[in-house]
């Protein structure tokens, strides 16, 4: 293990509708199948069947390619690891489960603020030649070949207290490379560690500050392009750029978010039949 890896948990309350929706965003691949229909199923059986569903619990991964697999029931997704992994599943759901716990003991009455700006060389794209085949009038909208964009929201309990944030942006956490054996939430996961670290979340108390940062459309935006094939001598430097570069664009927007948002709270989930 290089660095530990997390599951960060949030859960928005609407009181006049009654609505609530769970975001998490923990630090592996993606969030499988088999994974989110246990967390749903361990969830049913600690809040009964109405409070945490399908529909609104959103499980994510930050997509680190430097965390343990074997979690999906889909043979395709453990070949890596030749096979199904029953400890780190285990390991998954559980960290999930008590994230979405520790949130719902801690639901308070607060505001959400929300902030964006753009991330400056944090990225390129590793397929320029096939961003080229897109209509020009599709590319006139942007003003290069990656998303830049960070989105911001942060969370502050009315009597002050600051719970945490949450951004999204869009890159892969492959710095450490195809080569690394060593567990590691990879850029994002040093992202969180620099926001945590900063305002002295201590991970053992019932309440305390967590910086989410999830992935966006992360599609062909890689940290590797800049410097190549990764080598196992400089992974770890380049793994602490991207990671510094998010971390301190998402302090600026957190420490200038003013616009609050408003309104009420909803959900959409849906499934769609790729057979078809």
């Amino acid at each position: 293990i290089h660095s530990r890896i997390f599951a960060r948990a949030f859960i928005v309350f609407d009181q006049s509708s009654n609505k609530r929706v769970v975001i998490l965003s923990a630090d592996i691949w993606s969030c499988t199948q088999a994974v989110k229909m246990e967390v749903i199923k361990r969830l049913e059986s600690l809040y009964g069947n109405d409070l945490y569903t399908i529909d609104n619990v959103l499980l994510s991964g930050t997509h680190t390619h430097s965390g343990p697999g074997g979690y999906s029931h889909y043979a395709l997704y453990n070949l890596s690891i030749l096979g199904f992994d029953k400890q780190n599943f285990e390991c998954i759901v559980n960290g999930m489960i008590e994230a979405i716990k520790r949130a719902h003991e801690n639901l308070a009455p607060g505001k959400i603020f929300i902030n964006n700006g753009n991330v400056e060389d944090c990225g390129n794209n590793r397929s320029p030649i096939a961003y080229e085949q897109n209509p020009s009038a599709e590319k006139a909208k942007y003003s290069g070949n990656t998303d830049k964009e960070m989105l911001l929201i942060k969370f502050v309990k009315n009597n002050g207290k600051e719970i945490g944030c949450i951004n999204w942006y869009a890159i892969h956490p492959t710095n450490r490379g195809n080569k690394n054996r060593r567990i590691t939430g990879d850029n994002k996961g040093h992202a969180s560690y620099l926001f945590e670290k900063e305002k002295g979340t201590n991970i053992q108390e019932k309440e305390t500050f967590i910086a989410a940062f999830a992935n966006s459309n992360c599609g062909d935006i890689s940290g590797n392009v800049k410097y190549g094939i990764p080598d196992l001598v400089h992974d770890f430097e380049r793994m602490r750029e991207f990671g510094e570069k998010q971390f301190s664009n998402a302090k600026e927007l957190y420490s200038s978010a003013s616009t609050q948002l408003t309104g009420s709270v909803d959900y959409r989930h849906t499934h769609i039949d790729f057979s078809k």
